[in-house]
């Protein structure tokens, strides 16, 4: 049974319940009390698309500040959407009200001074349609300062395709070509929590050739063998 919450919100605001009827990795819906939503880039509110997870209206649970660091509060919290608190966390919601957790949208890859989110990056790749998961992760790159590295899993009908060349372009065309990729990997599947979380730090180690660190969390470690180390 998942929740998922954090101490500036003052506690789980995403939980299950008793008779909820579950899925697998779901954090269950918002707790009694707590409006939220799932917003795009643009700010309008989506469903069985990933996004940002959003609190439309407060509560006596939430901070008011960072001590001595008002401003970091307001651009973290504040600034993303007017008047609606910005979680950071990425999110979908299905069509039958469940939700799910893929991360946090605050992992920047700086590219010759260009952020760019790797949930941004992650949002184009998976609106392929060939592709039903993906990846990104940063490594050193002696030009740009930082190279991006897309992992991707394919719908079942494509498993046999290449799309690198295919999904280079249509990462330039999304977003341009600052996000092309350095390279682009297909496994046949991501390295996962029991909870669905992605844990980008194992495909990072794993390119770099690092120590892989706590393994006890990853629920799939038949993948490790898929990931390539970058020579």
């Amino acid at each position: 049974m998942n929740l998922s919450g954090g101490t500036e919100i003052g506690g789980a605001m995403l939980s299950v319940f008793p008779g909820l009827k579950l899925k697998p990795t779901t954090v269950g819906v918002p707790c009694p009390g707590i409006v939220l939503d799932v917003l795009d880039d643009a700010g309008n509110s989506i469903q069985n698309k990933k996004g940002y997870l959003v609190v439309k209206l407060p509560w006596p649970g939430m901070t008011r500040g960072l001590l001595n660091d008002d401003k970091r509060y307001l651009e973290t919290y504040w600034s993303r959407f007017d008047n609606i608190w910005f979680h950071g966390d990425y999110v979908l919601v299905d069509s039958d009200g469940l939700w799910f957790m893929h991360g946090r949208v605050d992992d920047i890859i700086n590219i010759s001074g260009h952020r760019l989110s790797t949930a941004e990056i992650e949002q184009c790749v998976i609106s392929h349609p060939k592709i039903s998961d993906a990846a990104s992760v940063s490594v050193p790159d002696e030009i740009y300062g930082e190279a991006i590295i897309i992992f991707i899993v394919l719908e079942t009908q494509f498993k046999n395709e290449n799309l690198e060349a295919e999904v280079n372009q249509y990462i330039i065309n999304k977003i341009g070509k600052v996000a092309k990729p350095k390279n682009v990997f297909t496994l046949t599947d991501l390295p996962k929590t029991k909870t669905g979380k992605i844990l980008r730090r194992i495909l990072k180690s794993k390119l770099l050739h690092e120590p892989l660190g706590d393994l006890s969390a990853l629920e799939n470690p038949q993948v490790l063998d898929e990931i390539p180390t970058l020579g």
